[in-house]
């Protein structure tokens, strides 16, 4: 296991390997992030939370149980909250909120589901939910207080939501 921290950071990271190398890497400032990954092959998470103040603390929980799982999540305002899991194997997902009191909640179920949002502005809210096989979903919203929510089952489904103001 690979765990580095900044200085000024908490970061939990659980890491449970069975069969092969798994690695937690955690880079932020003045946030709560709990990271649980439990794994039965290679899997990665990769959190940076930059926000330092006294605004509101970034948070972000995120669970991993399968193989070959990627995770990066990159939130840089304040009050930021990201949920995430991946259970299965093969799943790739890359989160970033760039504004202030953004919300992301992530399940991906099944295998190598493939998940980008990309949020901007501040207040706004994504939701994420696919099970099945080979799904992708790709979501960008740069303005202010939008929502999307997206739900996918089966296989080989694509979702593209972008949504500007």
């Amino acid at each position: 296991m690979n765990t580095s921290l900044s200085p000024r950071f908490t970061c939990q990271a659980i890491a449970m390997m069975l069969l092969a190398a798994s690695s937690v890497h955690c880079f932020a400032s003045d946030i709560d992030l709990a990271a649980d990954t439990e794994l039965f092959g290679a899997s990665e998470l990769q959190a940076y939370q930059t926000y330092a103040g006294n605004q509101g603390a970034q948070q972000a929980t995120v669970k991993q149980d399968g193989h070959a799982n990627y995770l990066m999540a990159s939130q840089s305002g304040y009050r930021n909250v990201l949920q995430a899991q991946q259970l299965g194997d093969g799943h790739v997902a890359t989160l970033l909120q760039a504004g202030n009191d953004n919300s992301i909640t992530l399940s991906q179920q099944g295998l190598n589901q493939l998940a980008r949002i990309a949020q901007g502005g501040s207040n706004n809210s994504a939701l994420l939910l696919q099970s099945g096989s080979r799904n992708q979903a790709h979501i960008l919203q740069l303005g202010h207080g939008q929502s999307v929510t997206v739900t996918q089952s089966g296989n080989n489904n694509v979702a593209t939501v972008t949504q500007r103001n």
